[in-house]
């Protein structure tokens, strides 16, 4: 083998490790903003929750219904969106 040859398999072992750097990068990304969204949906949850409570509960039930304050309905994922996600580059 040559010196282009090993030229060339160096330059090949480069961009797989950058590669696979960039493809963890994209999937930790992914993780990151999937944790995210379920902390927020929680938090808005919960303080629906709460809030539920407060116009269930007497005496803030009065002041809820003199305020024309209504139950809402919790944040929820439809199944579609619950899949797994997998990161595929074009080849």
């Amino acid at each position: 083998m040559g010196e282009g040859g090993l030229v060339f398999l160096f330059i090949l072992f480069v961009l797989l490790i950058i590669g696979g750097v960039i493809y963890s990068a994209i999937a930790a990304r992914k993780r990151r903003e999937a944790l995210f969204e379920l902390a927020a949906r929680r938090f808005y949850n919960g303080n629906l929750r709460d809030y539920r409570n407060k116009c269930e509960i007497f005496p803030s039930n009065l002041v809820a219904r003199m305020f024309g304050f209504q139950a809402q309905e919790f944040f929820s994922v439809p199944p579609s969106v619950k899949e797994v996600f997998d990161v595929e580059f074009a080849r």
